[in-house]
């Protein structure tokens, strides 16, 4: 799986600097598919229609913006804090009490 932070740099090479998916598939080493994948999700996510004038290239410029923050909510910054883990460690417990209670349930009634 790709870092959030190359899918950044690709789409800040292609929406901002304007080069072409093949031409960053070179630079960065990341498949051409890939580069192509992201741009259409990226596209799609945010709606953004194939233009040329100058408006829509601030306009996704803008939008690149939006979407490299909303990839950096999704690392888990405090992830690895003990409050975290604690609370996330209790959670799978309950989740597994309940899922032995359950089996044990079906394993009486038969």
């Amino acid at each position: 799986m790709r870092s959030v932070r190359e899918r950044e740099k690709v789409l800040n090479l292609h929406f901002v600097d304007e080069k072409p998916a093949k031409e960053i598939a070179a630079e960065t080493g990341v498949p051409l598919n890939t580069v192509k994948s992201w741009i259409r999700r990226y596209r799609l996510e945010h709606d953004i229609a194939v233009r040329s004038n100058q408006y829509a290239h601030e306009c996704e410029e803008a939008k690149l913006i939006h979407v490299e923050r909303s990839y950096k909510k999704r690392e888990p910054a405090d992830a690895n804090l003990p409050e975290v883990r604690i609370a996330r460690l209790e959670m799978e417990v309950e989740l597994l009490r309940n899922f032995l209670l359950e089996k044990e349930g079906r394993w009486i009634r038969k």
